[in-house]
């Protein structure tokens, strides 16, 4: 249904930038575990007129109010144990919710390399959202809240009205059900109407700082108002001077790509003289 969304707005003429943020909408409806206006966006754009590459981070940042001293004072301490990414911090719940960067990058792809508005790539979302979709079993078997948001002091017990948007009746959707979120699309109106100033400072800015002061967030209107990504130089390799390789650079994964592929060019033809990762094949146990 998602690629559908970005087909349909292709049909109606709108560029790939504009079935991409489509796209992206329609996910948050019908994949909401895996997307969201709530969280990251990391764009990679080729503009073949200008042969350039772009990168655009619009990944969460941490609200302002989300200090060491408060993380510990909560007994949450770095883990010597276990040094990675959230090391120590709570595996649940809001503390560990970002200011959201997704809806202030489709702003800022659509404004730099789209042709369509939030009127037109919203609106296939808007449509799945108030008529409904079913639940496939991929969807169903992630379609979970065991760590959603839980209450201050109530670890056990998802967010009330986490559950009210996202399960029917008080049960997670089983497969087959044709699901409906008619507050998502609700927000998107919004968003069609005012831009993305609605979710940072408007509307739905009061309502998330709200939610979020009821649950002990410390994230802010202020961290709201004044979020913005970046654009920026993506990560690059050239692979036996052959390809250009490109990916986005941190605070993305994705950047250990270009490294992987400089450790390849390197070393595959150290340890399997005239070999290739092509002429091995996947078959080959050497290949792995």
């Amino acid at each position: 249904l998602a690629s559908q969304a970005g087909l349909r707005i292709l049909q109606e003429g709108g560029n790939a930038i504009d079935a991409a943020v489509a796209t992206a909408a329609a996910l948050n409806v019908v994949y909401p575990a895996n997307t969201g206006i709530g969280g990251d966006l990391f764009a990679l754009i080729y503009v073949a007129k200008e042969k350039q590459v772009y990168q655009l981070n619009a990944s969460g940042i941490a609200p302002s109010g989300l200090t060491l001293a408060q993380m510990n004072s909560l007994g949450y301490k770095a883990n010597p144990v276990n040094f990675g990414p959230g090391s120590g911090m709570p595996s649940g719940g809001i503390l560990t919710v970002t200011v959201p960067g997704s809806l202030w990058g489709w702003e800022e792809v659509l404004t730099r390399f789209g042709t369509k508005t939030f009127k037109d790539v919203l609106q296939p979302a808007i449509d799945y959202a108030d008529q409904g979709f079913p639940i496939t079993e991929e969807i169903a078997s992630g379609w979970r809240m065991k760590n959603a948001l839980p209450l201050t002091g109530c670890c056990k017990e998802p967010d009330p009205d986490s559950v009210k948007t996202f399960y029917i009746d008080g049960n997670r959707p089983a497969t087959g059900t044709i699901f409906r979120n008619p507050d998502l699309a609700k927000t998107f109106r919004l968003i069609q109407q005012q831009g993305r100033d609605v979710f940072y400072k408007g509307e739905v800015a009061k309502a998330i700082i709200a939610k979020s002061k009821a649950l002990g967030g410390p994230m802010t209107l202020d961290d709201l108002a004044s979020y913005k990504g970046e654009w920026v130089t993506p990560a690059s390799t050239t692979y036996h001077d052959q390809q250009t390789i490109f990916a986005t650079r941190a605070p993305s994964q994705a950047w250990g790509i270009v490294e992987m592929m400089n450790v390849l060019e390197a070393c595959v033809p150290t340890w399997y003289p005239g070999q290739t990762l092509g002429t091995l094949g996947p078959a080959n146990p050497l290949y792995w």
